[in-house]
């Protein structure tokens, strides 16, 4: 298959009200294929004192750092296993969130909400979760993530590309969720480490992990399943505006929770480059990706169709913020 997407069109207001310590984000997305205009984020944070601020709305969750990042991605798209066992099945939630900043070395956020993939539901314990998952109808969720800053900002931390540094980033990352629904439990897990140099070079590592206690009343036979993988990544810039990058992925999947004779063990082997004419502001980025054992699922977003024969993937894309 070959074609044209707008993978991605979004506005967004934000801003402070009444005073600075009060910050708001509203932000709206077009579906891909409908066009249709739907919410994304809708969330308030205010300072509660000093280093805390608590955060009450619909938001993204912070568990995995990939996850986290907007669009400012080191290739076209985040990964398959993010996609499969990590933040892409989390997504967004809704509830409330301590955060904690020192300003030098430690970033913690505690949150209480409805469940994972919680957007955009309302206050019954019906809707959120994934069918892949198989923890749907969610009662309720707790997350946490916990950042430490041996050297670097924020601001570095906020991409995969060492484009504009100065000086050099180390941060090691943790971070969990448990939601629950209905007779099920799932536990997302992950750990992971991001350096960076002021000469071009940026490597990230990262462990994923999924536990699952499937009940009686689930779509998927009852049962505890364990997905775990790990994820590598590298970009260097070869010249101030251009970088070349690689990643390779290995996804090790629980074959008692997939359809009888699915592949249970994934690869995706990925390499490209980005040129950038306005930082993430405006850039080009051409991938190309090879899963030798296919995808148990659809991802359309990632251009991955669901079997156990290998896929070759070329994607070209144009990044523009206005």
């Amino acid at each position: 298959d070959r074609g044209f997407e707008i993978r991605r069109m979004r506005l967004v207001l934000s801003g402070n009200a009444v005073s600075t310590d009060l910050k708001y984000f509203i932000q709206w997305e077009t579906n891909s294929t409908t066009g249709n205009l739907f919410l994304l984020d809708a969330w308030a944070r205010y300072r509660l004192a000093g280093n805390l601020n608590l955060q009450v709305g619909q938001f993204k969750d912070t568990v995995h750092q990939e996850q986290r990042m907007a669009d400012e991605f080191l290739l076209t798209e985040r990964s398959l296993i993010n996609a499969l066992i990590g933040g892409g099945n989390i997504d967004r939630v809704q509830g409330a969130m301590l955060m904690y900043d020192d300003g030098q070395h430690l970033q913690m956020n505690l949150a209480a909400h409805d469940g994972y993939n919680s957007k955009n539901t309302d206050f019954t314990d019906s809707g959120g979760g994934t069918a892949f998952v198989g923890v749907t109808d969610l009662n309720f969720g707790f997350s946490a993530r916990a950042n430490y800053f041996f050297t670097g900002t924020p601001r570095q931390y906020d991409d995969f590309t060492a484009i504009g540094n100065t000086q050099n980033l180390l941060v090691i990352g943790a971070g969990a969720n448990w939601s629950q629904g209905g007779d099920s439990d799932v536990v997302f897990h992950t750990v992971d480490a991001q350096w960076e140099n002021a000469a071009g070079l940026g490597l990230y590592g990262a462990l994923y992990a999924m536990w699952r206690d499937i009940g009686d009343d689930a779509a998927i036979p009852s049962g505890n399943y364990y997905d775990y993988g790990a994820q590598i990544q590298a970009g260097y810039l070869v010249v101030r505006r251009c970088e070349v990058f690689g990643r390779y992925e290995y996804i090790a999947l629980d074959d008692g929770a997939l359809a009888a004779g699915a592949e249970d063990t994934l690869h995706e082997l990925t390499v490209g480059t980005n040129y950038y004419y306005h930082g993430h502001n405006a850039k080009l980025t051409l991938d190309l990706s090879w899963l030798p054992n296919g995808s148990p699922a659809s991802i359309g977003g990632l251009g991955i169709v669901a079997g156990d024969e290998d896929q070759l993937i070329l994607r070209l894309q144009a990044q523009l913020f206005l």
